[in-house]
């Protein structure tokens, strides 16, 4: 009997977990946590573009299908989303998408986003002769906030956000 009433009680404890998600960087398959203060590097793309590598990572919230036929008979994948704000705007492309969340380390996570970069939140008059270089440096004194949102299929929608610096190698 007293197992019993030690068992119950333990499992009283053990209900759903408080909804959270944090964001951070990764490449496919590795979450990396970050910091208020830390340094993203901005890398080249294959068109002359720039982006930086984010995840995500979340507990407590609806998973949604695993498989592809199901995520697309039921429409229940979590849909996330990735931007870069600065205090004049958004220097990011926009990336949201439905995605499938895997467990690692006893969480969800979703990492191997490339996150585009813009040099500008609105597209400055007289661009064509703008002085990139130094729009860059510029761009690399500024914190910006690195931010991520994550709405489930239950409805829950959670947000992350750290205060980061662009590095422009």
């Amino acid at each position: 009997m007293r197992v019993v009433l030690v068992l119950a009680a333990l499992l009283v404890g053990c209900g759903p977990a408080e909804p959270w998600v944090e964001v951070g960087t990764g490449t496919a398959g590795v979450f990396e946590s970050i910091d208020d203060g830390d340094v993203l590097l901005a890398e080249a793309g294959s068109q002359g573009g720039r982006h930086v590598w984010v995840g995500m990572r979340a507990d407590g919230v609806e998973p949604g299908s695993v498989s592809d036929a199901d995520a697309m008979r039921y429409g229940d994948r979590p849909r996330v989303d990735f931007r870069l704000e600065g205090p004049d705007g958004v220097y990011s492309l926009d990336v949201a998408r439905y995605v499938a969340l895997d467990e690692r380390g006893g969480a969800l996570a979703s990492t191997g986003w490339l996150l585009p970069l813009r040099l500008y939140a609105e597209l400055p008059e007289g661009w064509q002769s703008t002085d990139w270089a130094a729009v860059q440096e510029d761009l690399e004194e500024r914190p910006f906030d690195l931010v991520v949102t994550l709405k489930d299929a239950d409805g829950i929608a959670l947000e992350d956000r750290r205060s980061v610096f662009i590095d422009f190698p």
